[in-house]
């Protein structure tokens, strides 16, 4: 339901920006949405990820993730494997979606149809008026 309302570019974030954080209940938290319940459940693919801020100003800014426990995963077959999960969670959330835009496709063809032809009506019945 989160890919569908939020979309995929979302949850793929979401999976991508999990890192360590001792203050956590949960032992870890995420960039995309912080203080998430959600524990680091692809960490031992991923491998566990640090965060590393730069300070600008008074202000401290994300920079990059640094790994202090590599994942069963490079990171490129980490991206596919995030990547597959998330258009699978795309498709498992309306799987009739496919059908559902080529049949719209037709159906805006035929109320195109349908207001020409009425158009062409109108101007019949009207054609004596003027």
């Amino acid at each position: 339901m989160i890919a569908r309302s939020k979309g995929t570019d979302y949850v793929y974030r979401f999976l991508k920006t999990f890192y360590v954080d001792a203050s956590s209940p949960t032992g870890s938290n995420n960039l995309a949405y912080p203080s998430a319940a959600m524990p680091a459940v692809l960490s031992d693919l991923s491998g566990v990820n640090e965060a590393v801020y730069r300070q600008i100003g008074t202000d401290k800014v994300f920079d990059h993730f640094s790994s202090s426990v590599p994942g069963s995963l490079t990171s490129a077959q980490y991206d596919d494997f995030v990547r597959d999960t998330v258009n699978f969670l795309d498709y498992v959330g309306e799987p009739t979606q496919v059908e559902r835009r080529s049949m719209g496709i037709w159906v805006v063809l035929f109320m195109i149809l349908l207001t020409w032809l009425s158009w062409l009506l109108k101007n019949e019945y009207w054609k004596e008026v003027h």
